[in-house]
């Protein structure tokens, strides 16, 4: 039978974390227990107020969506930001640094290729890739909805996945420009005009079959909530000066986003 060994971390900042939050088990579950009753109770106090529990700092936020309670816990002077817990449900929110980033995927499958000039679905390394000529510009259309763990209010941004199909000439500028547009709406709202973004790639010391990841630009998500929806069109402009003179093939497509809970403790609200 085997013999358990305590958790060690080559990284010695994390080993003390981990040794922390062992030897501090109690005060932790003391801390927790105590403000989410005070919070529940409408004694949690003034807003973004800091409070220190043994080594651990709490943080008491409140806004439109209820109260939470974040500890932070110190370790040789260094924060270790947690998820934050909301009071009466201990719904799991990230606050500050504790946000994180996630993909928004839009599978190649969904896009559609409709339209006059729609791009072609072409055989590529035993799989089926979205290829833009260069003779022609060429699109694709597409369609987003905004995760419930999306964090409301913030700005995404788009990215193209896509390889050359042949090796740039290495002698001069060889360019491969994507028209990206959006409409961008809420639940209730009107979908407004659309707004672009391009993004032009000199492939002219590119691999083919080399990956790029071609950013397009931010999304300003202002007053944008969860499940808002956005709809899209890529195309591909030859007209840029020094066009690439081959085929494009986009992989895939995503929008990445900022993320503050797991998902929504409400059906349409958070």
């Amino acid at each position: 039978m085997g013999t358990s060994r305590p958790f060690v971390s080559e990284n010695k900042d994390i080993n003390k974390l981990v040794q922390w939050v062992i030897r501090h088990f109690a005060p932790i579950n003391n801390a927790y227990g105590t403000s989410l009753r005070e919070m529940s109770s409408g004694k949690s106090g003034s807003r973004d107020s800091l409070q220190r529990n043994d080594e651990i700092r709490y943080r008491k936020y409140e806004d439109q969506h209820g109260k939470f309670l974040q500890p932070v816990i110190m370790v040789d002077n260094l924060d270790y930001p947690l998820p934050a817990i909301k009071a009466g449900n201990g719904q799991i929110r990230f606050l500050d640094k504790a946000t994180v980033w996630d993909d928004l995927q839009v599978p190649i499958s969904a896009l559609r290729l409709g339209g006059a000039a729609p791009a072609d679905a072409e055989a590529y390394k035993d799989s089926i890739v979205l290829s833009f000529d260069d003779g022609a510009d060429e699109w694709i259309y597409f369609t987003a909805q905004l995760p419930h763990s999306y964090q409301q209010g913030s700005d995404i941004e788009f990215h193209i996945h896509w390889t050359p199909k042949v090796n740039g000439a290495g002698v001069g500028a060889e360019n491969v420009k994507w028209d990206f547009t959006y409409s961008w709406a809420n639940i209730g709202d009107s979908f407004p005009a659309s707004s672009p973004l391009t993004v032009t790639t000199d492939v002219q010391d590119v691999s083919a079959d080399e990956h790029i990841l071609s950013e397009v630009g931010d999304l300003a998500g202002t007053n944008k909530g969860m499940s808002s929806m956005l709809l899209c069109s890529l195309k591909r402009d030859t007209a840029v000066a020094n066009n690439y003179t081959d085929e494009a093939y986009v992989v895939a497509i995503d929008f990445h986003f900022k993320k503050d809970t797991i998902g929504s403790d409400l059906e349409l609200d958070k």
